[in-house]
């Protein structure tokens, strides 16, 4: 079989030409999420970051994977900076009530 973008022999299996990096099958399994869904998971993506750093994490890596770098990466940096704000914000109240105490 032949990559139909750049003409290079790929075995038959290959779902990806290691000459060009294209698709040999049209689409790249898994990656058939339709707009809206993206555009929902940015936005749980962005509300996670802020409120549950995790969540916005794996969120933020799911979208690098889907394609969607931009939002993947910055929801990513600020689930990191939400975690180290809620870290701070959880010890203070702990300390505060440990103090009165």
């Amino acid at each position: 079989m032949f990559c139909k973008a750049c003409g290079k022999e790929v075995m038959d299996t290959a779902v990806i030409c290691t000459g060009c990096g294209s698709s040999t099958t049209g689409s790249i399994p898994g990656a058939g999420m339709s707009e809206e869904s993206i555009s929902k998971l940015i936005m749980w993506g962005w509300l996670g970051a802020c409120l549950l750093p995790i969540v916005g994490l794996v969120i933020g890596i799911v979208l690098c994977v889907k394609g969607k770098i931009n939002h993947g990466i910055g929801q990513v940096v600020v689930s990191l900076f939400s975690w180290a704000f809620w870290a701070a914000f959880v010890t203070a109240c702990f300390a505060g009530m440990a103090a009165s105490a």
